[in-house]
């Protein structure tokens, strides 16, 4: 299974939950939702382009982009599918962007059931 998770830069996007008591108009949130669609869709096909290659070389593989936060979509892929190995590209945060963008990883880890492989991004 390969997944990619699309994390929205408009904070809007993820749900409306997040507009409670905000006033927006209602074209920037459409063209939020709009601008990530197609971001989601490019990402989708360049993934799918990759199983596509690893299916001909004899490798079943699925592919998936989703839009949300990276830990908990991947956390929720690999409860809901029968996995048994998650690779991770890290990006190799330190310092205060670690602190306050947290680790993927570490979250990953620690939230599923299976072994888990961090390889460097480069």
């Amino acid at each position: 299974m390969l997944l990619h998770v699309v994390i929205p830069e408009n904070p809007l996007v993820i749900s409306d939950e997040h507009l409670a008591g905000v006033h927006v108009a209602a074209a920037v949130i459409e063209q939020a939702h709009r601008n990530e669609s197609v971001h989601l869709a490019d990402q989708q096909a360049k993934l799918q382009a990759v199983a596509d290659e690893l299916t001909s070389d004899g490798v079943s593989t699925s592919a998936e982009a989703v839009i949300g936060n990276a830990h908990e979509q991947i956390a929720r892929a690999v409860k809901d599918s029968v996995v048994g190995l998650v690779i991770l590209a890290t990006h190799g945060r330190r310092g205060i962007t670690r602190a306050l963008l947290g680790s993927v990883a570490d979250g990953v880890a620690h939230d599923v059931d299976v072994p888990v492989m961090l390889v460097n991004r480069s």
